[in-house]
């Protein structure tokens, strides 16, 4: 199956870059994936949040059909982890849409926010309103942090600047949806569901796996990892990799440290990075020099010429232009492809930049590029990948009060074939003998950079190392055949984390699925609310 050319065209026209910033503060990343393993049991979250926690309305609108009720609360992931977020992300804003007349019961859907749907009008247009005179069913749309009245003054636009912003967010979402389930809850609403597009359907989906009881889930858009969305997906294209390749040559924290606080290496950890830096030109990615700095460095020149504008650099010239001359030499040892024993001796013992000791036979590697897709390909998986949610059970069957008679577990998934399922074991197996084992063949440097970048996302995304949905009959997962932004390829699907999980497929990309296929979401949405009260008619 081929990729809209409409994602590929769309994401062309759009300039601006993602994670300018790089990777994030180390030390926040080792927090946040320390944090992710409590977050990622279902037992232990429940206790994050009290069921009476505080939620206030501040606003309220009357319309001729509904109700749209502004309000907020403080984020529970500044009193778990604090100083996480930015100032502006602390208060969490919702809107609450209710109608002025309800057909069955009272059922309200949390809709989660996709990328660069700020505040709420888009949602409420094209979901809310509608739900409410072709359903009766109300819908509460929470503010994502980092987005809308939550976004730090210094991001632009939709750009998170950070890749842990990324798992900072999902965090965020994961704590904010059990505060809002919870006071639906007390408020009388029922049935409760969640759904959201894109990266909204990411982080629904990462919700709902904590969630202790059966729920409707209804994630557009969206897979089983954020991974491939950064790797391999027409969005690859906009991450700053030349900063984060940067990051992570220089500081060996990433390589040391970081790496051995990641747990996901499933069948599917490294498929995705090498095959992206197979593909794409590596020039894209290197470090542009000015006319002055290419006839310093000698880029066209011979080795031995090159080792000499690098000794011009250091020792002729001491540290003048600091970190950005060692970014040059980095790029012209890379982007040459000449050996390290050709530079000078000088260079490689003893030499202290910017107060710091440098390794330069790690730094200038020609790999660079395929590990830092690795390192990004790992850190994804770790915070967002499903499997990384949903190791703890296989298929819980829910037994709890207001339970129907059994039924089967749902409508096969259609479409694509599955591809067999891998066992609990392989999902969650130690990292370093995949490293060295793994379907990937190359050096553990470049295993790192992959791993490091997917493993992030993943941590923020993942569905992989969580617990799954306690029904997952009551899933049903809209997709588009060709959709660039969301690789499906090389990845475990949704059949597979999920067992008895609906897949449905939509004819084009991206795009066009969220233009003019809206209708079909919110039906996906009325039909998995009506398997849910049929099957839990008395739960509540």
């Amino acid at each position: 199956m081929g990729v809209s050319r409409l994602d590929v065209f769309y994401r062309r026209l759009l300039l601006t870059k993602l994670f300018i910033g790089g990777w994030g503060k180390p030390e926040d990343l080792k927090r946040i994936f320390e944090f992710r393993k409590i977050i990622g049991d279902r037992e232990k979250c429940r206790s994050l949040v009290p069921k009476d926690y505080p939620v206030y309305i501040n606003k309220t609108e009357d319309h001729a059909d509904c109700k749209i009720h502004d309000g907020f609360f403080i984020s529970p992931l500044e009193h778990l982890v604090p100083g996480i977020l930015p100032p502006e992300a602390v208060k969490a804003r919702f809107q609450f849409i209710v109608p002025k007349r309800w057909q069955k019961d009272r059922p309200v859907c949390i809709h989660l926010a996709g990328t660069g749907d700020h505040y709420f009008w888009r949602r409420r247009t094209l979901m809310a309103r509608p739900m409410v005179k072709e359903a009766g069913m109300a819908s509460l749309l929470l503010e994502n942090p980092y987005y809308g009245y939550r976004k730090p003054k210094d991001q632009l636009r939709s750009s998170l600047k950070n890749v842990s912003d990324l798992f900072v967010m999902g965090g965020a979402l994961i704590l904010e949806s059990t505060v809002l389930l919870r006071w639906l809850e007390r408020e009388g609403y029922w049935p409760l569901g969640m759904t959201g597009i894109s990266m909204g359907g990411y982080m629904a989906s990462l919700a709902v796996t904590n969630w202790p009881k059966p729920i409707p889930l209804i994630p557009c858009l969206s897979w089983s990892t954020a991974s491939s969305v950064f790797t391999t997906g027409v969005l690859s294209k906009a991450v700053n990799w030349r900063e984060l390749e940067k990051q992570y040559a220089i500081n060996s924290v990433y390589e040391e440290e970081i790496i051995k606080l990641l747990e996901y290496c499933g069948a599917d950890s490294f498929k995705m990075g090498p095959e992206f830096a197979k593909n794409v030109d590596s020039s894209e990615h290197l470090l542009v020099l000015s006319g002055d700095d290419r006839a310093t460095v000698g880029l066209n020149s011979k080795a031995g010429g090159e080792a000499e504008a690098g000794r011009g650099l250091f020792i002729g010239g001491g540290l003048k232009g600091g970190s950005a001359r060692v970014d040059q030499l980095l790029s012209s040892v890379n982007s040459s492809g000449m050996s390290l024993d050709t530079l000078p001796r000088s260079l490689l013992v003893n030499n202290t930049l910017l107060g710091k000791k440098m390794d330069f036979a790690k730094c200038y590697r020609p790999s660079l590029h395929r590990e830092s897709i690795s390192f990004m390909k790992g850190v994804m998986d770790e915070c967002t990948h499903m499997a990384n949610f949903s190791v703890s059970s296989s298929q819980t069957q829910y037994s709890g009060p207001g339970t129907a008679s059994p039924q089967p577990a749902g409508p096969p998934a259609s479409a694509l074939p599955p591809a067999p399922a891998p066992d609990a074991k392989s999902l969650r197996r130690p990292l370093a003998p995949s490293l060295a084992t793994g379907p990937v063949q190359s050096s553990p440097c470049e295993c790192h950079v992959v791993l490091h970048i997917q493993l992030p996302t993943e941590n923020a995304r993942i569905y992989g190392c969580s617990e799954v949905p306690v029904d997952t009959s009551l899933i049903i997962v809209v997709q588009a055949k060709e959709d660039a932004y969301i690789p499906r390829t090389g990845v475990l699907s949704l059949q597979e984390i999920w067992p008895g999980c609906e897949v449905r497929y939509l004819n084009g990309g991206h795009i066009s699925a969220y233009l003019f296929k809206q209708n079909v979401f919110r039906q996906a949405i009325y039909d998995t609310f009506d398997r849910f009260c049929l099957k839990y008619p008395n739960l509540h």
